[in-house]
């Protein structure tokens, strides 16, 4: 195969070093920069924190009773079942859909019926696909509290309304494989009054202050070059180095963005539109590409027919085909990734086990390669020729 010179990350958003400065040095006060923020998303209330699972945290232990049950989709990402777990909630599994990674709404159904105690669902848009939750909101009737996930969505839209506000509160995710990257930070959204006057008291003896330091600013500095596939590769293998590895714990910080990151979030907040249209002409090729491959199914929404865009995800029908083609696409550097390696019922430590076999998710968690879909895989005239080539080991 030869020595590789460069490795694409899996995940690179766009993070200027302009944005960066102008965020040190500015003196804006934080609520005039969420203000903006606000108005953009269309959000009533805005609560800074330093990463998605707070957010979610927040948004559980504001709504909801100790020991309360969750409904959390088969496949998702493993801080999502922490960040229940954490606030004192039982998860209660329902098998996910491989055709848009999203609910089987049929299986969706059997658990609200066999959990008629149940008090959140929580809806995640995988990899930016748009999960219809209008769906979701019909089955759950009025009581149950929509928790809308786009920590892989921002500035991604259903309709005219951006992922994250579909339901009572919602959040966005600012880590360094997300739509939009700060090198770390979240954000809960909600238009309900009632929840903005209880997570606004919730914070006032929940959340650790955080103040701005060097760091932040070093890494919001160092993230574009880092994310560079020659500097990524280099980086990528120095030992203790570990990328993109997902951890069920708990035992995470609980704190507010420092005024640095929301300063800068101030500066980028509208980058992500221009970013994920670009992603989707990346998808779109592989799509094209890999239509009618009776190997492999393409997961979409059931809204727009929309792909994945954050990451564009590929399931494999058979698992030695998945092996070699991860082997080979890794090797090259190509910015292949098995993802969550098993679905949540696979994770001894969560307390709460599925009633019914997660037939989805686990064919989702042994079948699925995301291929890279971010900046580096672009040009000026479209996709770049990597594509056809990624596209070419299936």
């Amino acid at each position: 195969m030869g020595i590789v010179l460069k490795r694409y990350p899996p995940v690179a958003s766009d993070l200027p070093r302009s944005a960066v400065a102008a965020a040190r040095k500015s003196k804006q006060p934080i609520d005039d920069c969420l203000k903006d923020v606000a108005q953009y998303l269309g959000a009533r209330y805005l609560f800074p924190v330093n990463s998605g699972r707070t957010a979610l945290y927040l948004i559980l232990k504001a709504s909801l009773a100790p020991g309360s049950k969750v409904i959390l989709p088969g496949y998702t990402c493993y801080t999502v079942a922490a960040a229940v777990v954490k606030a004192g909630m039982v998860p209660v599994l329902s098998d996910s859909d491989p055709a848009d990674l999203g609910y089987d709404l049929d299986a969706l159904r059997k658990t609200l019926r066999q959990h008629p105690d149940v008090r959140a669902i929580v809806v995640c848009h995988l990899f930016g696909i748009a999960v219809n939750l209008n769906e979701i909101r019909k089955l759950a009737g009025t009581e149950i509290l929509i928790i809308d996930d786009a920590a892989q969505g921002y500035g991604l839209k259903n309709g005219d309304r951006f992922l994250g506000l579909g339901g009572h509160a919602g959040f966005f995710s600012f880590g360094r494989g997300k739509n939009l990257s700060l090198v770390g930070g979240g954000l809960l959204a909600t238009n309900n009054d009632f929840l903005g006057e209880k997570i606004t008291a919730l914070c006032e003896t929940e959340l650790s202050p955080a103040a701005s330091t060097r760091k932040e600013w070093f890494m919001a500095l160092a993230y574009n070059p880092a994310t560079h596939p020659v500097w990524f590769n280099i980086l990528s293998r120095l030992p203790g180095v570990t990328l993109g590895v997902s951890r069920f714990n708990p035992e995470f910080e609980v704190a507010e963005a420092s005024a640095f990151k929301v300063r800068l979030l101030r500066e980028v907040y509208r980058l992500a539109e221009k970013e994920n249209e670009k992603r989707l002409q990346v998808a779109k090729k592989y799509q094209g590409l890999l239509e009618g491959n009776v190997r492999v199914s393409i997961p979409r929404s059931r809204i727009d027919g929309n792909p994945g865009t954050l990451r564009f995800p590929v399931l494999v029908k058979d698992p030695g085909q998945r092996e070699k083609i991860l082997r080979e696409g890794v090797g090259r550097g190509w910015g292949l990734s098995a993802m969550y390696p098993t679905a949540l019922n696979g994770i001894p430590q969560l307390p709460q086990p599925a009633d019914d076999k997660l037939t989805g998710a686990e064919m989702i968690a042994r079948s699925i390669i995301t291929l890279p879909t971010h900046r580096f895989l672009q040009t000026a005239n479209g996709p770049s020729r990597l594509v056809e080539k990624i596209a070419g080991l299936f």
